[in-house]
């Protein structure tokens, strides 16, 4: 049995990013923050970078390091995705932030 679309939808506008051009800035964000929801990015938007204590036991400390090392992957991706939602002018100026939470 196949299933037919009768609104017109694709089913990849859940990948399509919300473009930013300057205005409606509460409905971008809004959309924004569920994308990167569904991508499983946006903690890194409300948690702080990991850090790896000195004196630990080796197996916290490669725990720890896996941890950071995702985080600061995700950060990056996110950082990217919301970049690539905005309008040129405004991709321009954002970009050299370090880390998604600044921009």
């Amino acid at each position: 049995m196949t299933i037919v679309d009768i609104t017109g939808s694709n089913n990849n506008d859940l990948n399509k990013l919300f473009r930013f051009e300057g205005y409606h800035f509460k409905h971008w964000q809004q959309k924004m923050m569920f994308s990167l929801t569904l991508r499983k990015v946006a903690y890194v938007l409300k948690t702080n970078i990991p850090v790896i204590l000195e004196d630990a036991e080796k197996e916290v400390k490669d725990k720890m390091t896996m941890k950071l090392a995702l985080w600061n992957e995700n950060d990056y991706l996110c950082k990217s995705f919301i970049l690539n939602g905005l309008a040129d002018d405004l991709y321009d100026y954002y970009s050299p932030y370090k880390s998604a939470k600044l921009v």
